[in-house]
């Protein structure tokens, strides 16, 4: 992400935000993996919220695949997140 900006002086006259920085092609890459081997990709999409990358594809698997999970183990990762 990047916000390339205009001045006047000290006064913001315009802000442009330019995004697709980020993009890495990750959704390709994971349509030919299995959901275990997709985890150090979402690693690496954003290394500031690596947790909650990986909690987003593990709850959408275990949602697609009806999986409960123990209440412990949620409050775990809510508290990992945080």
């Amino acid at each position: 992400f990047r916000l390339v900006v205009h001045l006047d002086g000290e006064l913001i006259t315009e802000a442009v935000p330019v995004i697709g920085y980020l993009h890495r092609g990750t959704e390709k890459i994971a349509e030919n993996l299995q959901y275990t081997q997709i985890i150090p990709y979402t690693d690496r999409m954003d290394y500031l919220s690596a947790m909650t990358n990986n909690y987003v594809i593990c709850h959408a698997v275990e949602t697609m695949m009806d999986i409960q999970v123990p209440e412990r183990a949620e409050y775990l990762r809510i508290i990992a997140m945080e």
